[in-house]
């Protein structure tokens, strides 16, 4: 069974991911039309949940049957899946987008934050090894990363 303390450089990583790409997506839609009050909060509070609830469902279902063998509670909580992240947070960014019938692009500003963030998280994913299954998919190159 992994601990936690393990998990640091992905989680380090991962919060710095974040940040950083929070940083060059709102300097990316500087004097853009945005939308204001409650429906900027109504399409922030989409895009988080749909990214998270996508991020976790494809781990879970890519690795459901190691998740299951092992059961271990950190195990569910570490991993995620970037590819349903992606999925989750644009069909919830879609639908909030719908709700309060904003009909501007919100998609050509996340281009260059999600290329920086996903570079940054998966250094993290790297680093920590295979305790929360989000290294990769194996290889038999010579470049490959041996664990």
């Amino acid at each position: 069974m992994h601990s936690l303390s393990g998990s640091q450089p992905h989680l380090v990583l991962e919060l710095l991911a974040y940040a950083v790409a929070a940083r060059v997506y709102w300097r990316a839609v500087a004097g853009q039309p945005q939308p204001v009050g409650v429906d900027r909060w109504l399409l922030f509070g989409a895009t988080v949940f749909g990214a998270s609830l996508g991020s976790k469902l494809l781990h879970a279902a890519e690795h459901l049957p190691t998740l299951l063998e092992r059961g271990s509670v950190v195990l569910w909580m570490g991993g995620k899946s970037v590819l349903g992240g992606f999925l989750g947070g644009t069909a919830a960014v879609e639908v909030a987008k719908r709700a309060i019938r904003w009909p501007n692009s919100t998609g050509d500003a996340w281009v260059p934050a999600l290329t920086i963030g996903l570079a940054i998280g998966r250094l993290g994913c790297q680093l920590s090894g295979t305790w929360d299954q989000t290294y990769g998919t194996p290889t038999g190159t010579r470049w490959g990363w041996d664990y």
